[in-house]
């Protein structure tokens, strides 16, 4: 994809000066600048590997029901930019940790969490199309710098996955909210109350309260945004949180 197009772009530019003004048009211009990296990074991803993660899946094309279906939400992965930022924040020793992935669609997150020394990655998704897509990936996916062989995509409600009793970094890319998300947080705080240990919880969502702020055994991790996310802010904003021993 070419992050400039030219001509089109400045008669783009030059419309959305007249309909907006000058800031609106910047507005407009650096959003669009950066979908253009965004998506770049993300086909890149599934041209290096040859996998399949990219694309906009709706619920209404996969064969999903269910009284959860409502507080879904469709298929988005997870940009890659933005894992390689808060992959970054956790700590280097992993060997303990178990990674779950809760919403994992077509499994980017599980096969970009391989690259560390996680113990075992698991992805929790309840629509049959893309876990099965998400099997076919884990078991497409080459690459030296792998570091944990050990990933299961899960296709099961994610009210109903039991929360490993081990060191855990769950992640949650707006894949659900609503009674689903509120059930799976309990079982969380069940799952640590029952067994005090070192946990990440990771929530990635630009329309949505920061819902671990009212955990009193979590703390924040600050994630500042590189030098090039503040020069050209939007999209998709996280929060990561610490448990305590």
């Amino acid at each position: 994809m070419r992050l400039f197009k030219g001509l089109a772009d400045f008669r783009t530019f030059r419309e959305e000066w007249r309909k907006q003004g000058a800031l609106g048009a910047l507005k407009t211009a650096r959003e669009a600048m950066r979908l253009r990296l965004q998506i770049a990074g993300d086909r890149r991803f599934d041209r290096t590997y040859g996998v399949d993660t990219c694309g906009l899946t709706l619920l209404t094309d996969l064969s999903v029901g269910g009284g959860n279906i409502a507080d879904c939400v469709y298929y988005d992965p997870t940009p890659v930019r933005l894992l390689q930022r808060i992959f970054r924040k956790l700590p280097r020793e992993l060997d303990e940790y178990i990674f779950v992935d809760f919403g994992s669609g077509k499994g980017r997150v599980l096969l970009a969490a391989s690259r560390l020394p996680f113990r075992r990655i698991i992805g929790v998704e309840f629509a049959r199309e893309l876990h099965e897509i998400a099997t076919r990936n884990i078991e497409i996916y080459r690459d030296p710098a792998q570091r944990c062989r050990d990933i299961q995509s899960v296709c099961i409600d994610a009210r109903e996955f039991e929360i490993p009793p081990d060191k855990c970094v769950l992640f949650f890319y707006r894949p659900f909210s609503g009674p689903v998300f509120h059930r799976v947080l309990e079982r969380i705080v069940a799952s640590y109350r029952a067994n005090p240990r070192k946990m990440y919880l990771v929530y990635c969502c630009p329309f949505s309260d920061d819902p671990f702020k009212s955990l009193d055994f979590a703390r924040k991790i600050p994630l500042p945004a590189p030098l090039f996310e503040r020069l050209l802010p939007g999209g998709i904003g996280a929060v990561l949180y610490e448990t305590r021993e």
